[in-house]
């Protein structure tokens, strides 16, 4: 296999702003989970170097924020996730009103918090990403 064929291919700021808005309707859409990566319009990669190229060329400090904070919530598309997206207990924050639902409250948190922990473990690799590229939040 020769360099070029090992290369990223190139971006144009036109087609890399496409991709981010792509992927920011998404979050929109898919809300506070854990979600199946095979729901991106776009491979990980190729996201990460449409955001990054889009926060270089942002217009303003909030844009970029706004797609620095992009490029964290990839951290929320895991492999194997499934159809089902994986959310939190939503009662954190008051108290339980039954034991049916300390029932279920644990057993969410159950299912949850392995993915919250691989989710908050490439949170902190794409923080460092960001930082490598120049990029401060």
């Amino acid at each position: 296999m020769d360099q070029r064929s090992r290369r990223k291919p190139s971006l144009t700021y036109l087609q890399a702003r496409g991709i981010a808005r792509t992927y920011n309707a998404l979050l929109e859409k898919k809300g506070r989970a854990i979600v199946d990566e095979r729901s991106l319009p776009f491979s990980k990669a190729v996201i990460k170097q449409a955001l990054l190229l889009a926060i270089r060329l942002a217009p303003s400090e909030e844009v970029r924020r706004g797609l620095a904070r992009s490029y964290l919530m990839l951290s929320e598309f895991q492999s194997e996730v499934g159809n089902e997206p994986i959310r939190g207990p939503r009662a954190f924050g008051r108290a339980p009103k039954s034991q049916g639902e300390v029932v279920a409250m644990a057993a969410s948190l159950e299912k949850s918090l392995p993915w919250l922990r691989k989710s908050t473990i490439e949170m902190r690799q794409l923080t460092k990403e960001l930082q490598d590229n120049g990029i401060k939040d």
